[in-house]
């Protein structure tokens, strides 16, 4: 059956954490959804079910058939690619290849699934929305496997600004870089996890509505959101300042080079800010008798 609603999004991942809020967002700005997923999600208009297989070709050439005889020649405004995961381990780790394999299945096969859909069925100044990382711009040692999945996606979303890229004329594909989202299962394994600078999925979903409806849509190949700020005004992966208190100077990120005199060991630098200056003069006099004692003595004083 063939979407009919003025207003359709693909949701790939929909019946993840992100993908359900997707979901259920949208519905309620009556919308048509079609959700993509291992498990149907109830709550959409239409599901396309991934069948578990080691074969790439094989996922990718049966969720792009689904999805055409699903939409027939409709086009959607939109695909949020949504599906990822995480999984650690350092280059030295027994799980590395499982946990390397695991990582590209979920992040980089159904980034490229999603890119093939939108040359199909985005519609010209459609969106494209991929799951990208703010860790994964840098080395990521303990989590090797999610690192290069998650720049392979960066690299992805560039390469899709292209002008020969295939997607339709005035189509955008943008990757979301969060650090840390406000899931159930983030919150089970990360029970002391500073919540509050975590990104709420309520955020995420309400960017991704605007930015297909046009409203400061970044420009296509664009890694963000870092720089974006949640509702509460403060910045992704940052607690807002507390109620009544002048927020915080943001000091730089650069390793600050502390000349050895200066240097005071951790058990009491506590009192750095109050002591150091004294320290420095106490020392400074001190050696200063000392050299002019012994000088002193050298002259036979």
């Amino acid at each position: 059956m063939a979407a009919t609603e003025a207003h359709k999004v693909i949701v790939y991942g929909g019946k993840g954490a992100l993908g359900s809020a997707c979901v259920q967002y949208f519905r309620a700005k009556n919308w048509w959804v079609a959700s993509i997923d291992l498990n149907a999600n109830e709550e959409a208009n239409a599901n396309v079910t991934v069948k578990m297989t080691e074969s790439f070709t094989e996922q990718a050439s049966q969720v792009t058939a689904d999805v055409g005889e699903l939409l027939g020649e409709d086009k959607v405004d939109a695909i949020l690619c949504v599906a990822g995961g995480w999984a650690g381990g350092s280059a030295k780790a027994k799980t590395l290849y499982k946990n390397a394999d695991l990582m590209w299945k979920q992040s980089v096969w159904t980034s490229t699934i999603c890119s093939h859909l939108a040359t199909k069925h985005l519609r010209e100044g459609g969106l494209l929305t991929l799951a990208g990382a703010k860790a994964a711009l840098g080395p990521t040692a303990g989590c090797i496997g999610y690192g290069m999945a998650k720049a392979a996606v960066h690299q992805l979303c560039q390469s899709l600004s292209g002008p020969n890229s295939g997607l339709p004329p005035g189509s955008s594909a943008v990757a979301i870089l969060p650090v840390t989202l406000d899931t159930p299962m983030n919150r089970k394994f990360m029970p002391d996890g500073d919540v509050s600078s975590w990104t709420s999925l309520e955020y995420i979903t309400e960017l991704f509505y605007k930015w297909t409806t046009g409203e400061n849509r970044p420009p296509s190949g664009k890694l963000g959101p870092q720089g974006f700020r949640n509702p509460s005004g403060h910045r992704l992966g940052r607690p807002p300042p507390q109620p009544g208190l002048a927020a915080r100077p943001q000091w730089s990120s650069r390793r600050q080079v502390v000349p050895p005199i200066l240097q005071i060991d951790k058990k009491s630098s506590f009192l750095f800010p109050w002591v150091i200056h004294p320290l420095t003069v106490f020392v400074a006099l001190v050696l200063s008798s000392v050299a002019h004692r012994c000088v002193a003595s050298l002259k036979g004083e």
